[in-house]
């Protein structure tokens, strides 16, 4: 493969040294940052060693966490239902009291 027919790395696809494995990683977009405990939403190994499988494989992870940064500014996101889910449940499982 020449120069030329070789691909380059997608957005996040990197490789650590003396790895055979690309990696991928993405970012917090800055007005979530809040959201999160560092400044990477997410950071996987892409399991292969050919570029162009992890390319495909990272534009997909990239999509998928597009998305879901779009829901978190929509407040819908998964947690944020599934947390209010569980205190209705929780709520409803406590005695009556009536304050009177």
């Amino acid at each position: 493969m020449t120069k030329e027919t070789m691909p380059k790395p997608e957005t996040g696809v990197y490789r650590i040294a003396r790895s055979t494995s690309w990696q991928w990683r993405i970012k917090i977009p800055k007005d979530l940052r809040h959201e999160y405990p560092s400044e990477w939403a997410h950071s996987t190994s892409l399991k292969t060693s050919d570029l162009r499988v992890a390319n495909t494989t990272a534009a997909t992870l990239r999509a998928e966490w597009l998305a879901h940064f779009e829901r978190q500014r929509q407040g819908q996101t998964l947690t944020t239902i599934e947390a209010f889910h569980r205190e209705i449940i929780d709520l409803c499982r406590q005695p009556r009291c009536d304050l009177l």
